[in-house]
């Protein structure tokens, strides 16, 4: 199946980068892996999202209740990119912080149904202005929107 599949889709090219996190925010130090094919638009993260059966996900919603029964709705779902393309935008905030690789900047770990944990490493850097999906997110939720790549029409 996995061959057909990097027939059918190709292999994607891009860069994995790492948000570091501390003991403070999560209680280990560590680094969020995610893979990007628009290392371009890094500057533009504001916020990180994880799926459901992400291993922060499943420490997070250790005592939250109405993050474990979110985790729950999400693993009941369907799990088929083309069904999770059309799907409401839902997420939950997890109360971690990672640390942006280049500004240092604290970025909110959400847990998100839009995030698929067999694509990458089920987490996604979300560039609101250069993604449809991290943008429809960030409005629902009120997450901070930076544009940071200007195509020549000047359109972002």
């Amino acid at each position: 199946v996995k061959t057909m599949q990097r027939n059918w889709i190709g292999k994607s090219k891009g860069m994995e980068v790492q948000f570091p996190y501390n003991v403070d925010s999560i209680g280990e130090a560590g680094a969020l892996k995610v893979f990007t094919t628009r290392p371009d638009t890094l500057m533009g993260a504001t916020y990180v999202a994880v799926a459901a059966e992400h291993p922060l996900a499943t420490q997070a919603a250790q005592n939250n209740p109405e993050l474990q029964a979110f985790i729950a709705e999400c693993k009941g779902g369907s799990v088929a990119e083309a069904d999770v393309a059309t799907q409401e935008k839902k997420g939950l905030p997890t109360g971690l912080f990672v640390e942006h690789p280049l500004t240092g900047e604290k970025l909110p770990v959400w847990v998100a149904n839009y995030v698929l944990m067999h694509y990458g490493d089920g987490a996604v850097m979300a560039v609101p202005a250069h993604d449809e999906r991290d943008f429809e997110f960030a409005t629902k939720y009120s997450l901070p929107i930076k544009s940071v790549v200007r195509t020549s029409a000047g359109d972002t």
